[in-house]
């Protein structure tokens, strides 16, 4: 089987909508449908990610860190971005907001005024003086645990966002683009189409091996660590066999490392949609701002 590999757009609708595998997709596994966002132009795309980066720098009080966090959320909303493809993150996400908590509240406690739990642990007494090592909880330590846990959560909101809505195609047309050497546009479309490829032939190996009678749930970290390791030699031997089909590909539809001229079957188009949505979210980090500095 020969896998194809194109460098150029499909005509898809009036517009011309670029349809492209998602680098969601590739990565996870999981499509989102697609919605209005992904049919914005790449640059659009990038101003809303880039909107929402710069906004988590303004953040500075709850009020702000609520209206960026529904921002975001919504956007993740509008895109199509089901619960289970955030199901990893959100258990990242935990992991982090636990390290935060214990930071405000056991290493560096925060005075506030009301206090909610004031436990000691340790009680030194030296020549200089007393160091007590405490757990405490006040209403100033729990508003910069929610602030920054949702800078937190922001940010990988963001990055689910960016994976979904830029597709692979966008990100080798962006290249061209830029006049990015051919040969560099050609080695990051084989490592997007290697990465999809692997991940496949994980999954078939891992099936293989589950039919076989070898259950990974129920074994051991030791033995899931050897079941790993055995099934790096198929994997290995089906990496070869697809750089070799790939490379068959890549000759039968005539596509050379120095071309004298790549033509394309589409090209991208800034409309006026994306005009206001790129003004639109161009504001968002000025107002978070204004509100930072108090004049909003």
């Amino acid at each position: 089987m020969l896998y194809s590999l194109s460098f150029s757009y499909h005509y898809v609708g009036n517009r011309g909508d670029i349809m492209g595998t998602q680098v969601f997709h590739t990565l996870l596994g999981i499509c989102a449908k697609p919605t209005w966002i992904h049919r914005l132009h790449v640059v659009t795309k990038l101003v809303i990610v880039m909107s929402l980066s710069i906004s988590v720098i303004m953040v500075g009080d709850v009020f702000s860190a609520i209206a960026l966090l529904l921002l975001s959320g919504t956007l993740l909303y509008l895109s199509h971005v089901t619960l289970g493809a955030l199901r990893k993150y959100v258990l990242v996400f935990i992991g982090i907001l636990q390290l935060i908590a214990l930071s405000y509240t056991l290493i560096t406690p925060l005075p506030g005024r009301y206090v909610l739990v004031d436990v000691e642990l340790l009680r030194v007494v030296a020549e200089r003086g007393v160091f007590v090592w405490r757990i405490l909880i006040t209403d100033e330590s729990l508003k910069y645990i929610f602030i920054l846990g949702s800078k937190f959560l922001v940010m990988i909101f963001t990055a689910v966002l960016l994976l979904n809505i830029v597709n692979e195609r966008e990100l080798i047309w962006g290249l061209r683009s830029i006049k990015c050497p051919y040969v560099v546009a050609v080695a990051l479309a084989l490592v997007f189409r290697g990465i999809s490829l692997f991940i496949n032939d994980f999954f078939v190996v891992r099936d293989a091996i589950s039919l076989r009678g070898l259950s990974l749930e129920e074994a051991s970290l030791p033995g899931k660590l050897r079941t790993y390791f055995y099934m790096l030699i198929p994997l290995f031997v089906l990496m070869i066999r697809r750089s070799y089909e790939v490379s068959l590909a890549l000759e039968a539809r005539g596509l050379r490392i120095r071309p004298g001229k790549v033509s394309t079957y589409y090209r991208m188009t800034f409309t006026m949609r994306d005009l206001a949505v790129s003004m639109v979210f161009v504001l968002v980090p000025v107002l978070f701002y204004l509100h930072l500095i108090g004049f909003v």
